[in-house]
């Protein structure tokens, strides 16, 4: 029993007005319970007595009435008026009530306490509702645990879920406070462009057949890289036939010469889809990537998928010939200055290897023309010394050459994979030099080049101008 206090009009030192309340067990299916209260007067000292009084209490609203006769003396407890009401409860199961109570009492020649009233409120006990859940984030495929807090032992309970337009039942009025729940397979379609979603549960609380509320949770649920993660493939050839003749294997390569012709194989996994492939970053635009004039020894096959899961382990080793690029440094020149002798010196890198299929092999020539608008003449062919991957020669080409003519010579480089083709100008070779008596008459040969003496040279260009004595033994080229 809970008490609300109330006052009496007068003689409040020996009478007391009360209401006093109490409640039922509930009805938890329907979120009931019924409250009585009762008013109350009691005296400590004195005597009254009247007839036919009128008294009344108010419940939530409701308002019971009594007519009696009230006779008081000390130590008498009269109840006055009573009343029982079923009351709802909110939906989260609370509730709080609103108690009045006024009553007409003995005054007694003023002796009695007259008039008493109570009022007051009442926090009723909260009836169980829905129960709270919560779950554990998960990936698809794997289990989750959906923990159940009931507020009744009771209480069963039905679990929902909804994920993107998917709905289900997890459970069906189960007691269990933990539900474990694998994440079916069809949800990895409702994200195929991310990797993480939120699904809901609800939560439906039953007592009995009747359900008394709902709850929801949220949780997320991820389509795992190791579930999703694309995989990748790839085959390598050389699309170049002039390279692959020479390996006679379209899988090798020769650096430098082949076309690497990489086809890559992806798929996505689990509803994405695969959004990028590259190959050492190089996006692949239809269905293969072609790397001309190859210089890479590995490649590394990159794919992309909608959820940005990629895939980077692949990775191709193909067998290179590592060919070495034809190179030429080329020298035309006289002898001397007045000389009709040309010769030419060269040297240069070249790869002095086996292909696979076929040797490689060097050669060179060399033509020449008077003019610079007329065509080179047949060409002549040059044996040079090879050591290891360098090549080099030093030839005369003949002593033909009018020294006052400007010739145009070139050298011819090739080997099975390139060419080099180096057009090298001559200018004439005509002398600068001075010559006469000096003042104290001796003859002089002044020369800015190099000066022979029956085919010695006497006199270097490094000596820049240079006086000479001129005797019987000098002939000047």
């Amino acid at each position: 029993m809970a008490t609300i206090k109330g006052s009496v009009s007068q003689r409040s030192d020996s009478y007391t007005f009360y209401i006093e309340w109490s409640e039922s067990e509930p009805n938890i299916a329907n979120n009931t319970r019924v409250v009585t209260a009762k008013a109350y007067v009691e005296c400590s000292a004195h005597t009254a007595f009247a007839s036919n009084l009128s008294q009344s209490l108010t419940i939530e609203g409701t308002e019971f009435t009594a007519t009696r006769d009230v006779s008081l003396s000390p130590g008498v407890k009269v109840e006055l008026v009573s009343g029982s009401k079923t009351i709802t409860h909110d939906s989260d199961g609370s509730k709080t009530i609103s108690l009045f109570a006024e009553c007409d009492l003995p005054d007694g020649s003023g002796w009695g306490p007259a008039w008493g009233s109570a009022s007051g409120k009442a926090t009723l006990t909260r009836i169980p509702r829905a129960s709270s859940i919560t779950a554990t984030d998960a990936n698809i495929e794997s289990a989750t645990t959906i923990n159940i807090s009931r507020a009744d032992k009771s209480f069963t309970h039905t679990i929902k879920y909804s994920f993107e337009g998917l709905t289900g039942t997890i459970a069906s009025k189960t007691s269990n406070t933990s539900v474990g729940w694998t994440i079916p397979s069809s949800f990895y379609a409702k994200i195929p462009n991310a990797k993480t979603g939120t699904v809901t549960l609800t939560c439906t609380t039953y007592s009995g057949s009747t359900a008394v509320g709902t709850s929801t949770c949220e949780f997320e649920v991820t389509a795992s890289k190791s579930k999703c993660r694309p995989t990748v493939t790839a085959t390598l050839i050389d699309s170049n036939s002039t390279t692959v003749a020479l390996t006679g294997d379209s899988s090798k390569l020769i650096k430098y010469k082949s076309t690497a012709k990489v086809t890559p194989t992806a798929t996505a996994k689990n509803s994405a889809t695969i959004k990028k492939i590259t190959v050492n970053g190089t996006v692949m635009s239809g269905t293969y990537v072609a790397f001309k004039n190859v210089q890479s020894e590995t490649f590394k096959v990159e794919v992309t998928d909608s959820r940005g899961y990629t895939n980077t382990e692949y990775i191709l080793k193909p067998t290179i010939v590592k060919y070495i690029n034809l190179s030429a440094n080329i020298e035309f020149y006289r002898p001397f200055a007045t000389s009709s002798e040309i010769k030419v010196k060269f040297s240069g890198n070249y790869f002095n290897g086996n292909f696979g299929n076929a040797n490689n092999e060097l050669n060179i020539s060399w033509a020449y023309k008077e003019k610079e608008t007329d065509n080179y003449g047949t060409s002549k062919t040059l044996t040079p010394t090879i050591s290891n991957n360098k090549y080099s020669g030093d030839f005369s080409l003949g002593e033909d050459f009018d020294y006052k003519k400007k010739y145009y010579f070139i050298l011819y480089v090739s080997d099975k994979l390139s060419s080099v083709n180096v057009p090298y100008p001559l200018k004439a070779g005509e002398p600068f030099y001075d010559y006469g008596v000096d003042d104290e008459g001796n003859n002089y040969f002044n020369v800015n080049g190099d000066f022979y003496c029956k085919n010695k040279k006497v006199i270097s260009a490094d000596d820049k101008w240079v006086t000479a004595t001129l005797t019987s033994d000098f002939t000047a080229y």
